[in-house]
């Protein structure tokens, strides 16, 4: 029996993903990761970027 549930969020993304997600280039995207806007972790030599810090940046801020 098959049920409906919605695959369940990436923990990470690699840093193509994000700026795919996100639809910025290279220099802003990496301008982001500096500012702290956008979480990183190594993994080995990959760079991967937290997918809920993807989430907080497009959420509206609060007046």
């Amino acid at each position: 029996m098959q049920t409906n549930t919605p695959d369940p969020k990436p923990l990470l993304v690699n840093c193509q993903t994000a700026q795919h997600l996100l639809g910025v280039r290279n220099t802003k995207f990496w301008a982001l990761v500096k500012a702290g806007a956008v979480e990183t972790v190594k993994l080995g030599d990959r760079t991967m970027v937290r997918y809920a810090s993807l989430e907080r940046l497009a959420e509206p801020k609060a007046a």
